[in-house]
């Protein structure tokens, strides 16, 4: 108990899931090709059917000089910027004028709305939507102490990330509406007591971004900012990332054996996303990575996941290392090859996996000619098929095979050293999946 915090406070009101968050109320300016209307109304921030900033007012001033082809033209090309009387400014799109029911306007902000003095923080807060319910370090809200912080460390930079202390609520009507909720708060410091700008660690931040999204499969994001200069709040910013709905997925982080995995790896992460060769490669990587959680059908996952690996394949093989050449990689070395030499470069077991469902390819060299031969036959079917029934159950663990070889490099790439769940394996339970990463000894698991 001595050695327990206190929980960081949500910055945002939001009393349940999907609840709309008010911005602002009142009256505010659209500047529209530098000319100016003034709308009473408010400003709040929707989550369904998707993340958005919206606006809608009354028009109470200027209309007069705004002719109603210019508002036509204000919903595509003009510039259209938004700015209230507190300080809030941001730039907007038009998507409806209403001119009979006393001329409303209404629209959407795009990327996001903030008020900034032109001063430096000593700290800087935030909201993050739709992180999984994992533990971590102890905390205390009142008098309920419970596992839930997460601590990230990168240079003269400390992050703190607390699960919000009603979260069994928050979770269960997540998982019984589905959307979207603010689950955690957060903090940014620097350790020496500096002051920075936003612009400072905006990098950090959204490095934290990735990964928690890493995590949970699918897209996490952050809503809000809210920086302080010796109490006195100097930023507040509201934005709407590409956010996923709500949906547990299960990948390679175990919630049960989850303190310390992600915070040994933020920093690798950081380096990588600001490495010229690697940050562009590793964003889309994950994006491919998500894709393959959230697509439709099992196809289209298996080839998502298939383009991800040979897009670290070509980075890591002739890219980065020029282990081969790239007119023989491109050339001379068919899908399953290029995977091969992944796997072994990262130390990555190349065998189809003792599994019931499996059992009937033994015509396959290993797993990377059993994944690249069904993506394959996905893109160029044949009339007959000659290598085992594929099965629905079998296309699965075809699919969390390829997960499995894309989450695995990912890992290798960031250096982790700690455990994984293994969803291609025997193990009747997620517990019993749990495994060391294969390129790591034993003792010196993490």
């Amino acid at each position: 108990m001595l050695n327990e915090e206190k929980a960081i406070l949500s910055s945002i009101s939001m009393e349940g899931v999907n609840q709309q968050i008010e911005i602002y109320t009142g009256e505010y300016t659209l500047d529209i090709d530098g000319n100016k209307v003034v709308l009473e109304g408010n400003i709040l921030m929707k989550w369904l059917p998707d993340a958005r900033i919206e606006y809608k007012g009354k028009v109470v001033e200027g209309y007069k000089e705004i002719e109603r082809d210019l508002l036509t033209v204000g919903s595509g090309k003009s510039k259209v910027f938004l700015e209230t009387s507190n300080g809030f400014y941001g730039q907007a799109m038009i998507n409806k004028v209403n001119f009979k029911h006393q001329f409303n306007i209404s629209g959407v902000v795009l990327r996001h709305i903030e008020k900034i003095n032109d001063v430096k923080m000593d700290s800087l807060k935030f909201n993050v939507v739709n992180f999984l319910d994992s533990g971590g370090q102890r905390i205390i809200h009142e008098k309920k102490n419970y596992s839930g912080r997460m601590v990230f460390n990168y240079k003269d930079y400390k992050i703190i990330v607390d699960k919000l202390h009603n979260f069994k609520q928050i979770y269960e009507d997540l998982n019984e509406s589905g959307g979207y909720a603010v689950t955690h708060a957060g903090s940014i410091e620097n350790i020496k007591g500096e002051q920075f700008s936003f612009e400072d660690v905006e990098g950090l931040l959204e490095t934290l971004g990735w990964l928690l999204s890493f995590a949970s499969g699918r897209q996490v994001g952050i809503c809000s900012y809210h920086g302080y200069c010796k109490k006195d709040k100097v930023l507040e910013r509201f934005q709407s990332p590409i956010i996923a709905k709500w949906k547990n997925h299960t990948n390679w982080f175990s919630r049960l054996n989850s303190q310390g995995s992600l915070e040994s790896i933020y920093p690798s992460l950081v380096e990588k996303l600001n490495n010229e060769l690697w940050g562009d490669v590793l964003k889309r990587t994950f994006t491919w990575y998500f894709d393959s959680m959230v697509s439709t059908y099992i196809e289209n996952k298996i080839v998502s996941v298939q383009i991800a690996l040979e897009m670290l394949a070509w980075t890591y093989i002739v890219e980065e290392n020029e282990i081969i050449d790239k007119k023989i990689f491109d050339s001379k070395l068919r899908a399953s090859d290029k995977l091969r030499l992944l796997l072994y470069e990262f130390s990555i077991p190349r065998e189809i996996p003792d599994i019931e469902c499996f059992k009937t390819f033994n015509s396959y060299k290993d797993g990377a000619h059993l994944f690249t031969d069904f993506r394959n036959e996905i893109v160029h079917p044949k009339k007959v098929k000659d290598k085992g029934e594929m099965t629905s159950t079998s296309k699965y663990y075809i699919l969390q095979l390829g997960r499995k070889y894309l989450e695995l490099s990912i890992l290798r790439i960031l250096g982790y050293e700690g455990m994984y769940q293994n969803l291609v394996s025997n193990k009747k339970w997620l517990g019993e999946s749990l495994e060391k990463v294969p390129w790591c000894p034993a003792e010196i698991i993490k």
